[in-house]
């Protein structure tokens, strides 16, 4: 992302999150739906090579942020089935900006070593939470093995892209999943002080750090 941009992003970033912090819903409000589509302006500046894979990513995750912004079961799920879809976007995107031959790829073992934890976390979460999710228990199970998978996704571009792609990405990814274990915890078990704050924090390093990384990659490899 070019530097104009980012700062763009920076700043609206600090309105939002401020918004959360000193309990002024506008900022929060007036900000949301801005912040996607910076990204997106950020990631298309002059870039060749953009993929309508991580086009589709960050629009469906403004149109999860928007449908967050009103209460209601309806506009829950309406939130979560764009996140699931963005999330199933960037696990095509992670398969689409990977280069073989670039470094020493995780073993078969390994790969497994790396699945295992990632998907106990999110059936441990599901299971903390299920008391709560009466009717929402099985698209939150399924949403929770659909992030699990692009976490692992973003684990398995290693030896298949830069360092600092793989870096960035993957720390975005992991970052994306607290996000969503903090919301989860937020809306069904107890309220979390700042909740906003660290929902949110979160959520937009790791839209960052992810387009940031694939477009490091393309870059790499133009």
């Amino acid at each position: 992302m070019k530097k104009s941009w980012l700062m763009a992003f920076a700043g609206l970033s600090l309105v939002h999150v401020a918004g959360h912090a000193f309990g002024v819903p506008m900022l929060s409000a007036a900000t949301k739906p801005l912040l996607m589509p910076v990204v997106l302006a950020g990631y298309l500046a002059g870039n060749r090579r953009w993929s309508r894979w991580v086009v589709a990513g960050l629009g469906l995750g403004w149109l999860g942020d928007v449908a967050l912004m009103f209460s209601g079961e309806l506009y829950f799920m309406f939130g979560l089935g764009a996140f699931l879809l963005g999330h199933l976007a960037y696990v095509i995107a992670y398969r689409e900006h990977r280069t073989a031959g670039m470094a020493e790829p995780f073993s078969k073992p390994a790969q497994l070593r790396i699945a295992l934890p990632i998907l106990l976390l999110a059936s441990l979460l599901v299971t903390v939470l299920r008391p709560a999710l009466g009717g929402l228990l099985v698209p939150v199970m399924v949403y929770a093995f659909v992030i699990s998978l692009m976490v692992i996704q973003a684990a398995y571009r290693k030896g298949f892209t830069t360092p600092t792609s793989f870096s960035y990405v993957m720390v975005g990814a992991i970052l994306f999943m607290i996000s969503d274990s903090l919301l989860a915890v937020n809306k069904f078990l107890d309220p979390l002080p700042l909740s906003g704050v660290w929902v949110m924090t979160t959520y937009l390093g790791a839209q960052y750090l992810i387009v940031a990384g694939l477009r490091q990659h393309t870059s790499q490899n133009s």
